[in-house]
C-alpha cells in the first residue's frame, strides 16, 4: 500500500470520526431538553400532590367515674332504648298495621281469583270437548275422499275451496289438569301433538291458494303440498277419533259431578236443566261419531223431547226451535251436531249461571284489584 493510499484512508477515519461527533452533540442536546421538560413535570406534579394533614392529638381519657355514676348513666340509657322501641312498635301499629291486613287481603283475593279462573277454564273445556271433535272430524271430512285434482286453480271447470282445518283442540289444555281426567291425558296431548304438522302444512296450502302463488310457478309446488299433506292429515284423524272414544265418558262423568255439585247448592234451578238437556243434546249429537244407527238417534232425541217437556215453562219458552229440530232429526232430514249449543251449554258460561263461580271482587283495603 502507497503513502498515498494511506493518507486518504486516514483522512476518511476523520471524517467518520467528525460525523460521530456531530451526532453524539445532537444526542447530548435531545438529552437536556428532555431532562429539562421532565424536571418540569415533576416540579408541576408536586404542586399537585396535596400535602398530608398533620395527626390529630390524642383525646384526653375521660375521668373516671364513680359506681353511683356508672348505674345511673345505664338506666337512663335503658329507659331511653325502651322509648325507642316503644315508638317504633306504635308507629308500626299504626302505618304498617293496614299495611299488613292489605296485604293478606291480597293474598285472600288472588287466591279466589285464581280459584275463580281455574273453574271457568275448566268449564269451558268440559263443554267444549265433544263440539270440538265433532268440528274436528267435520273439517277433516272436507278433504276425505277428494281427488286432489280437484283441487288444481288450473282446471276450466272450477276447483274446490281450500279449507282450514278445525283448531280448537289447542283450546282444551285446561282438560290435563282436572284430575278425573288422568286417562284422557294421554289421547287429548297425543290429539294436540298430531295437529302441529297438519296446522303447517293446511297454512301453507290455504296461502298458496289465497295469495294466488300457484301463478307463480304454474301449479308446480301443489301436487308437493298435497302429498305431504295426506300422512299427517291421516294421523291427525285418528287421534281424533281416539281422544273422543277415550275421552267422552270421562269429560261426560265431570259434567255431572258438576251438575250435582250444583243442585246441592242451588237445586235444580234454570243452569242445573240448562246442562241437563245439554247433556242429552251431546250424546245425541255423538252417537253417529261413536257407532250409534238411526234407531239409536231416534230413541235419543225421544228423550231429549220428554226433557224439554219436563223443564219450566221460562225454558220450554225458548227451546221451541228445539222441539222442531229434533223432528228433523228423527227424520234424517238434519244432522245431529248441527242442533244448536246456544241456549244449553252456552248460557252456563256466564258468572254464577251454572258451576262457574261469580267473579270474586277485591276487599276493602285490598290494594292491586283484579291486576294481582
Amino acid at each position: 500500500m502507497s503513502f498515498r493510499d494511506d493518507h486518504e484512508a486516514a483522512v476518511a477515519r476523520v471524517d467518520a470520526l467528525e460525523a460521530e461527533l456531530e451526532r453524539t452533540k445532537a444526542e447530548c442536546v435531545r438529552l437536556a431538553a428532555d431532562n429539562t421538560r421532565l424536571d418540569s413535570e415533576v416540579a408541576d406534579l408536586r404542586k399537585r400532590v396535596p400535602r398530608p394533614k398533620p395527626p390529630k392529638p390524642a383525646k384526653p381519657p375521660p375521668p373516671e367515674r364513680s359506681t353511683y355514676e356508672q348505674l345511673e348513666r345505664r338506666r337512663k340509657i335503658k329507659w331511653r332504648v325502651a322509648g325507642w322501641a316503644g315508638g317504633a312498635a306504635l308507629f308500626v301499629a299504626m302505618i304498617g298495621g293496614p299495611a299488613v291486613v292489605d296485604c293478606r287481603n291480597q293474598r285472600t283475593h288472588a287466591a279466589a281469583l285464581a280459584h275463580y279462573e281455574l273453574e271457568k277454564a275448566r268449564w269451558h273445556a268440559l263443554i267444549e270437548f265433544e263440539d270440538c271433535a265433532w268440528k274436528t272430524l267435520f273439517s277433516i271430512g272436507e278433504f276425505s275422499g277428494v281427488d286432489v285434482s280437484a283441487y288444481d286453480p288450473r282446471s276450466t271447470t272450477g276447483s274446490r275451496m281450500v279449507s282450514r282445518i278445525e283448531s280448537c283442540v289447542t283450546k282444551l289444555g285446561a282438560l290435563s289438569f282436572v284430575p278425573g281426567l288422568a286417562p284422557v291425558k294421554q289421547a287429548l296431548t297425543d290429539w294436540q301433538t298430531a295437529f302441529v304438522p297438519v296446522a303447517t302444512i293446511n297454512a301453507s296450502l290455504v296461502d298458496y291458494y289465497a295469495e294466488r302463488d300457484w301463478q307463480d310457478d304454474n301449479y308446480r309446488r301443489g301436487p308437493a303440498l298435497w302429498a305431504a299433506f295426506a300422512q299427517p292429515l291421516a294421523r291427525f284423524n285418528v287421534a281424533t277419533h281416539a281422544a273422543l272414544q277415550t275421552g267422552a265418558p270421562g269429560v261426560r262423568a265431570e259434567i255431572r259431578a258438576s251438575q250435582r255439585a250444583l243442585e246441592a247448592r242451588r237445586g235444580k234451578d234454570l243452569a242445573w236443566w240448562r246442562i241437563e238437556v245439554g247433556y242429552a243434546r251431546t250424546e245425541l249429537a255423538s252417537l253417529p261419531l261413536l257407532g250409534g244407527t238411526q234407531a239409536d238417534v231416534i230413541a235419543k232425541a225421544a228423550a231429549m223431547r220428554s226433557l224439554i217437556a219436563a223443564a219450566p215453562l221460562e225454558l220450554r219458552r225458548e227451546w221451541r226451535s228445539l222441539a222442531d229440530d229434533l223432528d228433523y232429526v228423527e227424520a234424517g232430514t238434519k244432522q245431529p251436531h248441527s242442533i244448536s249449543a246456544y241456549q244449553l251449554w252456552d248460557r252456563t258460561r256466564a258468572d254464577g249461571a251454572g258451576p262457574i263461580p261469580e267473579r270474586p271482587v277485591a276487599a276493602e283495603g285490598c290494594g292491586g284489584g283484579d291486576g294481582l
